[in-house]
């Protein structure tokens, strides 16, 4: 009965290697859920008669050979699980798509144009011609992939970029979170994106999409042009190009619209600060943990985005058409405190200077119109073309203030103290006041003012008829931004943030692929600067400049 049972077990067990071999053996195979029940339930199933053969060793007349069966199916099942681990193995990572990007670019940059005074458009110095000669950076890049069911799919990327042995590079503190990971700083790899698309039908034929985590709102098209590559980000660089961590919800419209791919989608993105301020390792606040308000630092920002995109029908149906709106219905007030002219402002030892700070220096919105079309007309012409306006609400403005019981001077802007009194005999010691900056406001220097933008983006990029040379392609972009644009562009992997310019770029490049995972770009831009940043980001009045840069730059890109 024992000869029996071995030759039952050992069939069962040859055929479930046989199986399992098959499906190791095959690349594209993976093995579902159900088939590893099966196999482990057969696995069970010899353990089982295994245990009743160990039961039946008294009854047996040859007590050593049953045990020498025992343990040769033992050493068979050992053998059988082994291989199951390494198809399980191989199998979960069918799941995952992993890939790797290397980006090795050389820069040269020339720089025309004069200084000004602070807060002015007034020049203090001769003009400048300055150089900066072959900048060499590498970016590293990471892309994880993994469709975990049929509706439940994640992505990630990860990323570092550093100037060639350069020293930590800091990251302006009120961009660190739209362009951390964009930035050229130190060894650390971080985490550009990595969110999570869950897809459901709660209504037959309207397919929903929710995705939640760090969104992929970078290198929006027309990047996918000049960079040679796949759509990656979801919005058109011109209307939103930043790192965020948000929630998104997008619903599919096949079936109502005559389009080809129709989708609306929702976003809602927020920044939140926490309580310990630091920069440059310097410490600004004594605050600690979430639950501890410091009344100086930057307030929550929410923005919030609605977009409508399709394919359009027929002879135009590789032209992406997008809408995109997006509204900032509260912009908060600058923090200032890492400025070390402006700290005594917040110095609660100092009664005699302080900062005034809104609740909100105002609303923004801005509509952009974006068209993208590949191989148009089957002439291998790739175009675009975008449009957007902009317009903010003045609520408020952060001042910075001056009083003084001891000489009766009531509360009175800083930088204006000394003009106000400066036939009093304390004039002298109101002086320095005078280098103190304007009220920062939304685009504006007084709080009150509503502002109204627009910019224009436009380009092709052509592919040779030269199959010897791998079909290189050529390209030309144009852009123009207004005295009171904003890009909302910081995470942009441009290394001059064009988009979120204020004046004329022209920008030229040519690609050459190498092999199927290897190219190279030779590329030369031209700036003109019409107005400066303001005091940063959305702050502050936009100064008339007469910056003039020119960018050459030389890309070694690996993909695999």
């Amino acid at each position: 009965m024992a000869n029996r049972l071995f030759t039952y077990i050992s069939t069962l067990v040859i055929i479930c290697c046989l199986y399992v071999g098959y499906l190791y053996a095959s690349d594209m195979q993976k093995m579902t859920h159900e088939d590893y029940k099966i196999i482990k339930d057969k696995i069970e199933e010899l353990k089982h008669r295994i245990q009743k053969l160990e039961k039946q060793q008294q009854d047996s007349s040859d007590i050593h050979q049953v045990i020498n069966q025992i343990n040769q199916l033992n050493d068979e099942i050992e053998e059988y699980s082994e291989i199951m681990s390494q198809v399980e193995r191989k199998s979960l990572l069918d799941l995952i798509d992993v890939n790797a990007e290397l980006r090795t670019q050389f820069n040269w940059y020339d720089f025309k144009g004069h200084d000004y005074e602070p807060y002015s458009g007034i020049k203090n110095s001769p003009e400048r011609h300055e150089r900066v000669r072959m900048m060499p950076t590498n970016q590293l890049r990471f892309n994880l992939r993994a469709q975990l069911s049929d509706n439940f799919k994640f992505s990630s990327r990860l990323n570092m970029t550093r100037h060639w042995s350069d020293d930590d590079i800091p990251i302006y503190p009120e961009l660190n979170f739209l362009n951390a990971a964009r930035e050229p700083s130190n060894l650390e790899v971080k985490v550009e994106r990595a969110y999570i698309d869950y897809f459901f039908e709660p209504i037959k034929n309207l397919p929903f999409a929710l995705t939640f985590g760090r969104l992929p709102s970078t290198d929006g098209p027309p990047t996918d042009l000049k960079e040679k590559t796949t759509r990656k980000s979801t919005y058109p660089g011109l209307a939103y190009d930043c790192e965020s961590d948000g929630l998104a919800l997008s619903v599919l419209l096949d079936h109502y619209l005559p389009l080809q791919k129709p989708a609306f989608r929702t976003v809602w993105v927020r920044r939140v600060d926490d309580n310990t301020q630091y920069f440059l390792g310097e410490k600004l606040s004594s605050k600690y943990g979430v639950y501890r308000k410091d009344e100086s630092a930057m307030d929550t920002l929410n923005i919030f985005i609605a977009q409508f995109e399709a394919y359009l029908p027929e002879a135009l149906s590789h032209t992406l058409l997008m809408i995109n709106y997006v509204w900032i219905p509260k912009v908060p007030s600058s923090d200032l405190r890492y400025n070390p002219e402006l700290q005594g402002f917040y110095d609660d030892n100092n009664t005699s200077l302080y900062a005034d700070v809104p609740d909100s220096e105002g609303k923004l919105s801005k509509l952009t119109c974006f068209i993208e079309s590949k191989n148009c007309f089957q002439t291998q012409l790739d175009w675009f073309i975008g449009i957007s306006f902009l317009r903010t609400k003045a609520e408020g403005a952060l001042r910075f203030m001056f009083e003084s019981p001891q000489w009766d001077i009531p509360p009175i802007l800083a930088r204006n103290a000394y003009e106000t009194y400066k036939d009093k005999p304390f004039a002298d010691a109101l002086k320095p006041l005078t280098n103190a900056p304007p009220p920062i406001g939304l685009l504006n220097s007084d709080g009150t003012s509503d502002r109204s933008a627009q910019a224009l983006h436009m380009g092709f990029r052509y592919t040779l008829p030269l199959p010897k040379f791998k079909h290189p392609m050529i390209g030309c972009e144009y852009n123009h931004g207004s005295q009171y644009w904003f890009g909302i562009n910081a995470g942009s992997s441009d290394e001059l943030h064009k988009l979120d310019i204020r004046g004329t770029v022209w920008d030229l490049y040519y690609i050459q692929p190498i092999t199927r995972h290897f190219l190279t770009r030779l590329s030369y831009k031209w700036v003109d600067y019409d107005y400066d940043d303001g005091m940063s980001f959305y702050h502050g009045e936009p100064m008339a400049i007469d910056h003039r840069v020119s960018h050459i730059s030389f890309v070694l890109d690996a993909r695999f």
